[in-house]
């Protein structure tokens, strides 16, 4: 295992298997064409960020586990933020069963998707920060993916909304106790069995697609 604390870099950080990195406050990954941190098919990988990881281009990262752990938080002071113009870049683009990633900052997906979440099973998603991007939360698993919200996950697209169903498969249970908005739509979800609980605020249509 490996404890790396991060420092001031613009060159892609690659992550690997059993591996601890640290972005630490005042610190930035930034990346004009390239992702800023990145990990695939490895198992128990943590990733920490309290400084800002920004990518001009794609994902600004893309974190893909594949045993049954890997977790990135954001600290209260982080910040990840993707700021190319391509629609399908994201500010985390999440993937593998074991995934999970928790939010206390700041994630923008600019004019994509605030977190994309993508695999054979969803992953674990807590927020208590902001979340934001075309739509905030992109759900383009084949499994079940799990939110629980006590933050904001807005959505600045029209026709997406702030937690959008991309692939038609995809089932959720979304806790909402903050804050979910988009100019239309708060929450479309997709033809699976989803859940909604709420005891927050909900502005904007809810569609829990051809599901229940």
């Amino acid at each position: 295992m490996a404890f790396v604390y991060q420092p001031d870099a613009t060159t892609t950080v690659s992550v690997s298997d059993n591996d601890f990195l640290h972005v630490p406050r005042d610190v930035s990954v930034h990346m004009s064409n390239a992702c800023a941190i990145s990990h695939s098919n490895g198992e128990s990988v943590s990733i920490m960020i309290d400084g800002s990881v920004v990518s001009l281009g794609p994902d600004a990262i893309n974190f893909a586990p594949s045993g049954t752990s890997g977790h990135i938080t954001v600290g209260r002071t982080g910040t990840v933020r993707a700021g190319g113009a391509d629609a399908i870049d994201a500010g985390v683009y999440l993937r593998g069963a074991g995934a999970r990633l928790s939010n206390a900052g700041v994630i923008s997906g600019g004019v994509g998707d605030g977190i994309r979440v993508l695999g054979s099973i969803g992953p674990l998603i807590v927020n208590a920060g902001v979340i934001s991007g075309a739509p905030g939360i992109a759900l383009d698993a084949f499994g079940h993916t799990r939110i629980v919200n006590t933050g904001e996950i807005l959505g600045h697209d029209l026709g997406l909304g702030a937690v959008r169903a991309i692939s038609a498969s995809n089932t959720a249970t979304l806790v909402n106790r903050g804050a979910i908005s988009g100019p239309e739509s708060a929450v479309h979800l997709g033809d699976g069995v989803d859940k909604v609980v709420n005891s927050g605020e909900l502005s904007g249509d809810v569609s829990m697609g051809d599901g229940t």
